[in-house]
């Protein structure tokens, strides 16, 4: 497997992304339109199963880290505030993301900023700094674990439920045979 490769399994299949074709997945350009169709929290979660970490492995983590700092750079325009980063905050954000935040995927990165962008991480008031950008990560990682807990809850009802149906069927057979 050559460095500049993901490959991951779904569904039984191999699928691989190059470099290139990651760097241009997640341009924030392409990502306006791209990713529109993602609303929710659980619909960040399922498009991208690559965490930073992942991604960092088999492509870099220098082109991890330029990705991450292109969206920043991004959000410092189009939120137009007065103060807007400057490059070293924008470096020092995308690092300190990357090493608290690995296990979520760009897509999920992509999400948080665009939260962000329509204020539903509450008002900027003429000011973008590391605390406020790290504080929506984590208000994100709190939302984004109770998605896992709900749905934990919910698979474990099911299965129960199945367990439960199951044995009545089983149940009904014998009876019906005795």
């Amino acid at each position: 497997m050559e460095n500049n490769e993901i490959i991951k399994k779904e569904n039984n299949e191999i699928v691989k992304f190059d470099k290139v074709a990651y760097l241009q997945k997640y341009d924030p350009l392409k990502v306006l339109t791209s990713l529109r169709h993602i609303k929710t929290s659980i619909q960040a979660i399922e498009n991208d199963e690559i965490s930073l970490a992942l991604s960092s492995k088999h492509i870099g983590i220098d082109s991890v880290l330029a990705l991450i700092e292109v969206h920043l750079a991004s959000l410092s325009e189009s939120v137009n505030v007065g103060q807007p980063l400057s490059k070293y905050q924008i470096k020092e954000i995308a690092i300190e993301i990357h090493s608290m935040f690995y296990f979520l995927s760009m897509t999920e990165i992509c999400f948080v900023l665009r939260k962000a962008k329509r204020g539903e991480y509450g008002q900027l008031y003429g000011v973008l700094n590391i605390v406020a950008i790290l504080d929506w990560f984590n208000q994100y990682v709190e939302e984004r674990t109770q998605v896992f807990i709900n749905k934990s809850t919910q698979d474990r009802h099911n299965d129960h439920s199945l367990r439960s149906s199951d044995r009545k069927e089983l149940k009904q057979s014998k009876d019906l045979n005795l």
